[in-house]
């Protein structure tokens, strides 16, 4: 607020917001997840949208936003004193940054998925008539919310209306080879399908983590999923934004590959500890992780080409689930944090303490895996000479690495 406190002010957030909304295209794409937390965005801007007023940020108003920078430096937005100029056919897309944010087809699904989930779930007549019921008894001669209650079902009714008019609902649906069953010598294999926008995470069924999923269009996907020698019979679950299963659909995929494959899709760097305190640089390391549960990795000539120098000698694995670090210096890492880790080599040269890019690829130059790091926020600060590290999150979803979180 500017109303106290002027001297501790720091608006460097507020700034960087408003620089990314005067980019377009592949320069916004390339910094909106560093400076705005955007599925929180896209869930408060759905929010606003559902309550149709016009005396708001939503409706380009001006006001009636409040904007707060998380310690990581990215921007949230909430909505403020929404109670003036209500519509009942206000657009669903009248918010200019909005706009902006949604020209991308996977964001704009992810909008719609939230309007979706929240006329669906509360803002609706045969919920809020619970509400309307208890404060019509709180208030001598009741019965003066029917008309709000009546806004809000045609509210609801439009929106849905427009959902369904972005995106014709479809049933989830795999449509590799005609969703018939087939073979391939490829692991991790690409499924393709169909599903709506109610459709938050797909994921194995029984297994808590989501596969990494692109959507290709509104309503288009694909998602990479790793086989073991033989038949896999896959079933995959489609799941909304409350955890619901919203469909579900079965393939079995015959894989012919060998037991062990070169490293790819399923190998990530799960942690990297680049500063150690006191520039210690003896102490660094990186740890390699196996995602795949049921794949064994062949390292054999995989090297790290940018960052630091290392290259796995020939006969290398990594099991399903391993990890194996590399260090700066054995013994100044045993030292530091004892013996017993799983440590399968010594590396040249050292991180860069101020970030950089870390790159790999296999013997035969194909890239495995490339991104870079920093010491400032949106990164965490605290990895960079506090003594900790970079670690990354939820890596069996096989995140970019490139994101700060």
């Amino acid at each position: 607020l500017i109303k106290n406190n002027q001297e501790v002010d720091d608006f460097s957030g507020i700034l960087r917001m408003t620089s990314l909304f005067d980019k377009s295209g592949a320069a916004f794409d390339q910094e909106v997840h560093e400076v705005l937390d955007v599925d929180q965005w896209l869930r408060a801007l759905a929010y606003s949208c559902a309550a149709g007023a016009g005396d708001s940020y939503y409706a380009n108003s001006q006001h009636n936003g409040q904007f707060y920078s998380r310690p990581d430096g990215r921007m949230l937005y909430f909505p403020h004193d929404i109670d003036f100029a209500f519509s009942v056919t206000r657009g669903i897309f009248e918010n200019r940054e909005l706009q902006e944010l949604t020209v991308d087809h996977t964001r704009r699904r992810q909008y719609l998925g939230h309007l979706h989930d929240i006329c669906t779930t509360s803002y609706n007549q045969r919920y809020m008539l619970n509400w309307t019921r208890h404060f019509d008894d709180l208030v001598p001669g009741g019965a003066v919310f029917g008309d709000d209650l009546s806004y809000i079902n045609s509210r609801s009714n439009f929106i849905l209306n427009q959902i369904d008019s972005q995106l014709s609902r479809r049933s989830f649906t795999i449509s590799t080879n005609g969703g018939a069953n087939f073979s391939t010598s490829s692991s991790p294999v690409t499924l393709a399908g169909r599903g709506w926008v109610d459709v938050r995470v797909i994921r194995l069924a029984g297994s808590p983590s989501e596969l990494p999923t692109t959507w290709t269009s509104l309503g288009d996907w694909e998602v990479s999923v790793p086989l073991t020698p033989g038949a896999n019979r896959l079933t995959l679950e489609a799941v909304n934004f409350t955890g619901e299963v919203v469909g579900t659909d079965t393939i079995t995929v015959t894989s012919t590959a060998p037991s062990n494959v070169p490293a790819t899709d399923t190998l990530v760097v799960s942690e990297v500890y680049y500063n150690p305190p006191g520039n210690d640089e003896s102490t660094e390391y990186l740890e390699l992780l196996n995602v795949s549960p049921a794949v064994t990795l062949d390292l054999t000539g995989l090297s790290f080409v940018n960052g630091i120098a290392f290259t796995f000698p020939s006969g290398s694995q990594l099991a399903p689930g391993e990890r194996v670090l590399l260090v700066s210096n054995q013994t100044a890492f045993e030292a530091a944090f004892g013996s017993g880790h799983p440590v399968v080599g010594s590396y040249s040269g050292n991180l860069a303490n101020d970030g950089e890019t870390i790159a790999l690829s296999l013997a035969d130059g194909t890239p495995v895996q490339s991104f870079r790091f920093n010491d400032n926020a949106p990164w965490p600060t605290g990895s960079d000479g506090d003594g900790y590290s970079l670690v990354l999150v939820d890596p069996v979803a096989a995140p970019d690495h490139s994101l700060p979180e």
